[in-house]
């Protein structure tokens, strides 16, 4: 995946096009336009000068390079700013045409219309056949912006996190390898939070809307842990995670990043047996004020309270 690029909307007569750093002889290849040090040299029709907006300088067009997009079916129709976002990604004609055919499904066009930013994500999954499903292109984005790594393959794209491995998609399959996940009954196992934090009534949403909620099944055994305050809730419990996920808390800070109802004083080992069915996703956060963030799993089988082991002092 290339480099993203940061694009910030000047919300004066017109928007922007693109964070400039330096503007030392840079030129836009399929532009009609070169801009330099304090001047921009247009021969096409776009009008574009270089403003100071909050001590930087940007490049704003006064007038969308319309004719940029002229020969494709359906780029020619999206909206200015996606045309602007896109103009500034600087893509070759087959890139172009391949995002031209996918913006014929309706769904992802008027997506794209609303959160240009969405073209980033659409390149992220380029290879697989993900790349139009609007569930999977928001998650996406925001994975972009949290610094994830895509790797394009031959079959589709490994995205890491931090150097590690988070999912392999190959076609519109997720193999969630990090965790020994696998698809269940031949269908999608990624879930929506909004569609998943309705089941929990009387609670406050547990998943953040912003990325999915995945349910699997593990394929050996597994272990984790749960905390818990003694004499407030109890040792065994649905809600777990991997004691690598701790590492540096504080018992005050384990509390607001899982978003808990007390400071856990007490830690116990709590081993997944294989065939299990978790659900995982990304602590969402709560009115009593715990921000969330960290990612959580949840047992959606019961299983044994002899898997609860090894009570000890947090």
């Amino acid at each position: 995946m290339k480099p993203r690029i940061k694009i910030s909307l000047f919300f004066a007569v017109s928007f922007l096009l693109a964070a400039v750093s330096s503007f030392a002889d840079a030129e836009l290849k399929n532009v009609d336009y070169v801009f330099t040090e304090n001047n921009i040299v247009t021969k096409g029709n776009a009008d574009l000068e270089i403003v100071e907006y909050n001590g930087e300088k940007y490049v704003k067009i006064t007038q969308a390079a319309d004719d940029l997009f002229s020969d494709f079916a359906h780029l020619k129709n999206l909206s200015a700013d996606a045309k602007t976002y896109l103009s500034a990604k600087n893509w070759d004609t087959p890139l172009l045409s391949k995002l031209d055919a996918d913006i014929a499904n309706t769904a992802f066009k008027n997506a794209i219309k609303q959160k240009p930013q969405l073209i980033d994500a659409w390149e992220g999954l380029i290879n697989t056949g993900l790349r139009t499903d609007v569930s999977w292109l928001n998650s996406i984005s925001k994975w972009i912006d949290d610094g994830y790594e895509f790797i394009e393959t031959s079959a589709g794209v490994i995205i890491k996190s931090n150097g590690e491995e988070v999912v392999e998609i190959v076609g519109d399959v997720p193999k969630w390898t990090k965790h020994k996940i696998i698809p269940q009954n031949n269908s999608s196992i990624i879930k929506s939070a909004n569609d998943i934090n309705p089941e929990y009534i009387g609670w406050d949403p547990p998943y953040h809307v912003d990325y999915p909620v995945i349910d699997f099944k593990t394929t050996s055994n597994e272990s984790f842990v749960r905390v818990f305050r003694q004499g407030e809730n109890s040792a065994e419990g649905a809600f777990i995670m991997k004691q690598s996920n701790l590492v540096g808390l504080t018992p005050v800070q384990i509390k607001d990043k899982f978003a808990l109802n007390f400071v856990p004083n007490k830690i116990v080992d709590v081993n997944v047996p294989s065939g299990t069915n978790l659900r995982i996703g990304k602590v969402a956060p709560r009115p009593n004020g715990t921000s969330g963030g960290k990612i959580q799993f949840e047992l959606k089988d019961q299983i044994s309270s002899s898997n609860f082991t090894n009570i000890r002092d947090l």
